[in-house]
């Protein structure tokens, strides 16, 4: 047993080889618990059946050693059969040590592998409780996504901005518009010489329906009057009354 067989070291083999001591101290009495322990220990069925074998001229010993003479012919093979199975179990429990400790190395290292998962797994679900705590509204969504102010309920003082008039900064401040739109609004503005409507300035400046709700509240359009330009051609065609 010198020669190192698994990662864990001489010592750790050893102390993991006691179980040998059942089947070579026991004068062959007890030397199936030596296989039935190792078939627990790494879950392997053909030790088990080992064991069973093993147990067999015990059974039969202490099944008929007080109505058998000591000196009768089947007593003495009983006990011819009990010193068999334990010679023939000490040969047996040399032999698998070598395979009973690596299958022991690698049945431990997957239980701490096991372990491991089930402590992420334990984390993940944590993680996610702890998420499904702060889930947001779906107005909390909306809102997050447009990134853009509720609109104002009716205890709320609102003062319209008159978009036909107002200066750039002050569309700006409208909100959902912005500074960048507030430019748009206010080239348009000069283009057209001003919007009649909530519906016109919408659809001149490509305003999205919720946007436009958003809105609402927040402006109003005085009234223009748009001055009609002649063209050349007309300039030219008229006639003067003299």
């Amino acid at each position: 047993m010198a020669k190192k067989i698994t990662s864990k070291g001489k010592l750790w083999e050893l102390m993991n080889s006691i179980w040998m001591l059942w089947a070579i101290a026991t004068i062959g009495f007890f030397n199936y618990i030596s296989f039935f322990y190792i078939a627990y220990r790494v879950k392997q069925r053909k030790w088990t059946i080992w064991g069973i074998v093993y147990s067999i001229p015990f059974i039969m010993y202490m099944a008929f050693e007080g109505s058998v003479r000591e000196d009768s012919l089947l007593y003495n093979l009983m006990f011819a059969a009990i010193i068999i199975s334990w010679f023939g179990s000490i040969f047996h429990v040399f032999k698998i040590r070598a395979e009973y400790l690596i299958r022991l190395e690698q049945h431990k290292k997957s239980r701490v592998s096991q372990n491991q998962i089930e402590e992420l797994r334990s984390s993940i679900q944590k993680e996610y409780e702890q998420n499904s705590k702060n889930v947001p509204t779906q107005t909390e969504k909306k809102l997050a996504e447009t990134k853009q102010v509720p609109v104002p309920t009716v205890t709320e003082t609102v003062n319209p901005i008159d978009i036909n008039t107002a200066s750039e900064e002050e569309i700006a401040n409208i909100p959902s518009l912005g500074a960048i739109l507030a430019k748009k609004v206010v080239s348009v503005r000069e283009q057209k010489g001003g919007f009649a409507s909530l519906d016109e300035f919408t659809e001149a400046l490509n305003i999205k329906p919720h946007v436009r709700e958003r809105i609402k509240p927040f402006v109003v359009f005085s009234t223009i009057e748009k001055s009609t330009t002649l063209s050349p051609s007309e300039q030219s065609g008229r006639l003067v009354d003299f």
